[in-house]
């Protein structure tokens, strides 16, 4: 591979990436809903977007302002308690300084408050990133070989400027870019030979759909496809279920706790709830009832 063979995939590959971690990362910012009861709103996305990248946040009203703000936290600024429980932590702006809190820039449980996106204290997006990775490796092995069928020929030649001629003459002719393997003969012809190379796409489809439903889960987005739950038992698909609501369940209950603390601690009136596309009717009894009523 020629280094402009080498630019195209590199290009490609990071097209792929960047596509897929938009995509899962406006997933993750709508899992939940955030409604905050004060006038100064806090841009939608927040604290979704620094829960999912850095797993932590922090909520506080600055010196002199009357409505809180909620920002990322200096990782290196925490100071934890013995059983490793933060006390004190620094606000961190994405652009500029953030704001003083009321009592200087060392926030503390009395005039902060803190929002975990799970039980485990971390955040979605490295693992995310590493399924990512596997999807995008996945998604180049399938285009290669659906080009393998449009154009399934190996060429054998020596080198020589006519060659690599006839050979970009016929890759015009037909679209696409077969194999190129120099030989041994001592002329400048060369010889094209079928590759023979077997229809794995749909194969490649399935790989791919295992990382997606993986990384749909771990956001907490309901992920079964009808035809992979259709191959399932009950029982197989009601675990998956419960798993996935056990993620929910975890998260959403980090997010509650904040509220309540914020309500105690800086007067702060939100609510968080669940949203709609994450077809959050299924993780408690009373939408289920509700469902049964509605058919």
């Amino acid at each position: 591979m020629n280094c402009k063979d080498k630019g195209i995939a590199n290009a490609m590959r990071t097209e792929i990436y960047t596509g897929l971690s938009d995509y899962y990362a406006n997933l993750a910012y709508n899992v939940f809903k955030w409604d905050w009861k004060t006038e100064n709103h806090i841009p939608r996305k927040y604290p979704e977007a620094f829960l999912y990248s850095q797993g932590l946040c922090t909520v506080y009203v600055p010196k002199g302002m009357d409505e809180p703000v909620c920002l990322p936290v200096a990782y290196e600024s925490l100071k934890g308690n013995i059983y490793g429980e933060p006390q004190t932590w620094k606000a961190q702006a994405v652009q500029g300084s953030a704001p003083e809190g009321p009592d200087g820039n060392i926030l503390n449980r009395e005039n902060a408050v803190l929002i975990w996106n799970n039980d485990t204290y971390t955040a979605t997006q490295p693992y995310i990133d590493t399924l990512i990775g596997q999807m995008v490796n996945v998604e180049l092995a399938k285009r290669m070989n659906v080009n393998a069928q449009k154009c399934p020929f190996v060429f054998k030649s020596p080198n020589g400027v006519k060659s690599l001629q006839n050979k970009q003459d016929f890759v015009d002719f037909l679209e696409c870019e077969p194999a190129f393997f120099k030989s041994d003969m001592s002329d400048n012809s060369f010889e094209i030979f079928y590759s023979n190379i077997p229809m794995i796409a749909k194969d490649l489809d399935d790989v791919y759909a295992e990382y997606d439903s993986r990384a749909l889960q771990y956001i907490g987005v309901n992920c079964l496809p009808v035809e992979k739950k259709e191959r399932l038992l009950t029982d197989e698909v009601n675990i998956n279920t419960e798993e996935r609501n056990l993620a929910i369940e975890s998260k959403l209950k980090q997010r509650e706790e904040a509220c309540e603390v914020m309500y105690d601690i800086l007067g702060v009136e939100c609510r968080v709830s669940l949203g709609d596309y994450t077809e959050g009717k299924e993780y408690t009894e009373e939408s289920e009832e509700d469902t049964e009523g509605e058919e």
